[in-house]
């Protein structure tokens, strides 16, 4: 169970009494009509307010959105999600799959979990793909022939954009208490790949930092309700564990209703916007 926070952030009056109104420090939601319901105006106003020990993470997915004041720029930051023998995590593959394909998969599991195994990359997972593609090839098995080779061509779309940015080999947010706002510019990037440096943003805040706030924008699309996505399964343990260091999730989306509910049921504070 997460208990919410003592210390709460100014939200504004209230109408007609003209009395203030705040919020807890908890998971948030920020929902309404692009352009109609002033949602990036709210989470910048809440940012500004923080309790002066809390440090925030916000991500800018499409050029020419709305800059937050007084933020410090960051470097995108990406690192694979390992297991607890230091080998990518399978559902972690999946999830990427699935985010590049736009549904779900389930038929393909074991060949991805074959995949994945012994691999410490997402570059030796693709080298554990050809490989088995080779072997299919030779041995007549049109099936695996046919699922190998889907796996091949999604990591051939994400794997160039991973090898050739120059991606920070950390997450630098400043001291670890009070160390303001900061963005990462993400707008140059595919979907796929943005999917993966807020996926490894979330594990980093969660394993090393403590009251630190996370702004996913576009929950609907990162965090989707019918198929998987690198930042789902990390946002799932930020939102479970994050409470007791602090750290809290702020999404931004156009509607709920697309949204997985995993991660909503979770979310104490909603701010509905028009619509």
């Amino acid at each position: 169970m997460i208990v919410m926070s003592t210390q709460r952030i100014p939200l504004g009056l209230e109408v007609p009494t003209g009395e203030a109104v705040s919020l807890p420090m908890h998971h948030v939601i920020v929902t309404g009509v692009t352009r109609l319901a002033g949602k990036t105006t709210t989470i910048e106003a809440m940012l500004s307010r923080l309790p002066a020990n809390y440090s925030a993470l916000v991500f800018r997915t499409k050029r020419g959105e709305v800059d937050f004041h007084g933020s410090h720029r960051v470097e995108p930051y990406f690192r694979p999600m390992l297991n607890s023998v230091g080998e990518v995590d399978w559902e972690y593959v999946q999830s990427l799959l699935e985010a590049a394909m736009g549904e779900r998969l389930k038929f393909e599991r074991s060949w991805i979990i074959r995949s994945a195994r012994g691999a410490h990359s997402l570059r030796e997972v693709y080298e554990n793909i050809k490989r088995e593609l080779e072997r299919s090839q030779k041995r007549g098995r049109g099936l695996d022939e046919s699922v190998y080779t889907n796996l091949s061509a999604y990591f051939e779309k994400i794997l160039p954009q991973l090898e050739e940015y120059p991606f920070a080999d950390r997450l630098t947010l400043g001291t670890n208490l009070g160390s303001g706002n900061h963005v990462m510019e993400l707008g140059h990037l595919s979907k796929e790949v943005q999917a993966l440096v807020i996926s490894s943003c979330l594990q980093e805040v969660q394993g090393h930092r403590i009251k630190t706030v996370v702004v996913i924008p576009e929950a609907w699309e990162f965090l989707p309700q019918a198929r998987g996505n690198p930042v789902k399964w990390a946002a799932q343990r930020v939102i479970r564990q994050g409470g007791a260091s602090g750290n809290f999730l702020w999404l931004d989306s156009q509607d709920v209703t697309t949204v997985t509910k995993d991660v909503l049921k979770s979310v104490g504070v909603w701010l509905m916007g028009r619509q």
